[in-house]
């Protein structure tokens, strides 16, 4: 969209939808739906369930209500963050699964919330799979899994993508290391 955040603004942001969360009963290992375009809202409800150490659900925006319910059971979600255009789409499940706690992704606080220290083999994502076997399955992510595929993702074919990659990873266990591409540049 047209937003533009800087990244202490963003981080700021992130840290009220933390809080938000903390104040829908979201504690370390819950997991959430998040039901969202790719947005702004999607990107911050993402970072603010991981640091907050629950698990991210992450369904695509292409489900039926139906669907929508029946993953909500299916995971046992403790809450689905949702975009409002969605609305239409999580009315059934709001009608039948009322111990939910149902987010709009756009809601804010006022104070914030910390982050949280997460181990990198604890649970980070549940990502749905293309379904090349059969059905489309949820695949658990987890922490460092993510952690490798964002530095692993910044190492591009020079020849194809031409760019200049630069991740800044703040972590215990990375030490707030810095990882250039492949080609060294």
């Amino acid at each position: 969209g047209e937003e533009k955040y800087t990244y202490g603004e963003f981080d700021a942001e992130i840290a009220k939808f933390r809080a938000v969360l903390l104040q829908n009963g979201v504690t370390e290992g819950d997991k959430i739906g998040v039901y969202a375009p790719n947005s702004a809202g999607f990107i911050k409800a993402y970072l603010a369930i991981n640091t907050l150490g629950a698990v991210a659900v992450l369904l695509p925006v292409h489900l039926d209500a139906m669907t929508v319910f029946g993953c909500s059971m299916k995971f046992a979600l403790k809450a689905l963050v949702y975009d409002e255009s969605l609305e239409t789409s999580v009315a059934f499940a709001k009608e039948k699964n009322p111990a939910i706690k149902f987010v709009k992704s756009n809601e804010t606080a006022e104070q914030t919330a910390p982050t949280v220290y997460v181990s990198a083999e604890s649970p980070s994502t549940i990502i749905f799979t293309g379904g090349t076997t059969g059905k489309s399955k949820g695949a658990k992510l987890s922490h460092g899994a993510v952690m490798r595929g964002t530095k692993n993702g910044c190492y591009g074919i020079e020849k194809i993508f031409n760019e200049r990659y630069l991740l800044v990873v703040k972590a215990p266990e990375y030490k707030s290391a810095i990882f250039g591409n492949a080609g060294g540049r």
